[in-house]
């Protein structure tokens, strides 16, 4: 008997229908710690600096103090979404 599986729209994990008892739609699924495949794990500091909605010069303030920590591919300069989501865990009620 074949069984029946769909495919996570979140994550494109193949489930099998016995899998799905404790199955929610999407928009209630919880989402800690799952990121989508289509997001970059690096990103250059102007994207990164609009992704926390700062401006350039002030990210590249807190990558020269060590505020925020960077990745060195070759001569380049990028930024993790892990590195960005620590500084503002680090900084939230701060002020």
């Amino acid at each position: 008997m074949p069984s029946l599986t769909f495919r996570c729209p979140s994550c494109g994990h193949h489930l099998v229908a016995a899998d799905l008892a404790g199955w929610h739609p999407v928009s209630e699924a919880p989402t800690t710690g799952v990121r989508p495949s289509n997001e970059p794990l690096l990103m250059t500091p102007d994207a990164a600096a609009s992704a926390i909605g700062l401006s350039r010069s002030t990210l590249y303030r807190l990558i020269r103090t060590g505020q925020i920590q960077v990745v060195r591919p070759g001569r380049e300069v990028r930024v993790s979404r892990r590195a960005l989501e620590r500084y503002v865990s680090e900084h939230e009620g701060i002020g």
